[in-house]
C-alpha cells in the first residue's frame, strides 16, 4: 500500500511539470523561431536603410563643360619656366603669323608660340639682318638648331591644340553653342569660313581669345583644332 501511494505521488508531480512546460511554450512570442524571425526582419530593415542612405549621400551633380585651366596657366610663362613645368623641347615648327612654336616633352598637344622677333639671336639685329631661321635644303625649319626665345619674353599663345586638351567635363561631339554656357565666355562668332578646316569659330574668355577650326558646322568634335591667345596679343 505504501509503495502504491508513492507511485501515485510521483505520477502527479510529473503531470504537473509537463503542464507547466506546456503553458510556457504556449505563451505568445516566446518561441525561439519567432524571436529569430523578428530579429532578422529588424536587421534587414536596418541594413536596407543604411544602404539607401549611403547611395543618397554619394550622389554627385554632373560636372558642367569647362576649360582646362592647367593649360591656360601655361600662357604667360617664359621659355625656362615652361621647360621646368613641361620638360625639354622636343620639336619646333613655324606657326601662323610667322612665329615659332615649340613642343615640350610633357606639354599639351599644341605648340607654344613666340613671335619671330622674340627669339634670342645672341645679338641685336638690324633691319637689314632680318630674322634668320635655320632651314634645310628644302626650306624646312631645322628644329634642333632654331633659336630659343629670350629668357624674359613670355609665351602668349598656344597653337593647334586638340579640342580634348582645351575642354573638360564633356564627351565629343558637343554642341558648339554649349560654350556660351561657361561663365565668362563672350563675343562668340560661329561657323565662318575656315582657313584649314571647314569652319572657323571664336570667342573670348577672361584674358584669352580662342579660335576654333572645326569640320562640323554645329558641333565641336575631337578633331577640332584650337589656337589660344592672351588678350594682349591683339591690343
Amino acid at each position: 500500500m505504501k509503495t502504491k501511494l508513492i507511485s501515485m505521488l510521483l505520477a502527479c508531480i510529473m503531470l504537473m511539470s509537463l503542464a507547466a512546460c506546456a503553458n510556457d511554450t504556449d505563451k505568445p512570442g516566446s518561441t525561439p523561431e519567432e524571436s529569430t524571425k523578428e530579429t532578422d526582419v529588424q536587421t534587414t530593415e536596418n541594413d536596407t536603410t543604411e544602404e539607401d542612405t549611403t547611395e543618397e549621400n554619394t550622389t554627385e551633380p554632373t560636372a558642367e563643360l569647362a576649360f582646362n585651366e592647367d593649360l591656360l596657366s601655361d600662357i604667360g610663362l617664359t621659355y625656362s619656366e615652361l621647360v621646368e613645368k613641361r620638360g625639354e623641347k622636343v620639336d619646333a615648327v613655324r606657326v601662323s603669323g610667322g612665329g615659332i612654336g615649340f613642343y615640350f616633352k610633357n606639354g599639351y598637344s599644341g605648340s607654344y608660340a613666340w613671335d619671330i622677333g622674340d627669339l634670342d639671336y645672341g645679338r641685336e639685329l638690324t633691319r637689314e639682318d632680318g630674322y634668320p631661321i635655320p632651314k634645310d635644303e628644302n626650306g624646312r625649319l631645322i628644329a634642333e638648331k632654331v633659336q630659343l626665345p629670350k629668357q624674359d619674353i613670355p609665351c602668349l599663345s598656344i597653337s593647334w591644340i586638340d579640342a580634348k586638351d582645351v575642354f573638360c567635363n564633356t564627351s565629343f561631339p558637343f554642341d558648339i553653342t554649349d560654350i556660351e554656357k561657361i561663365e565668362g565666355v563672350k563675343d562668340c562668332i560661329y561657323a565662318q569660313e575656315g582657313l584649314y578646316l571647314n569652319y572657323c569659330s571664336g570667342f573670348s574668355y577672361n584674358d584669352f581669345r580662342f579660335i576654333i577650326e572645326h569640320n562640323d558646322k554645329e558641333k565641336i568634335d575631337s578633331d577640332a583644332k584650337i589656337d589660344v591667345y592672351h588678350s594682349s596679343v591683339h591690343e
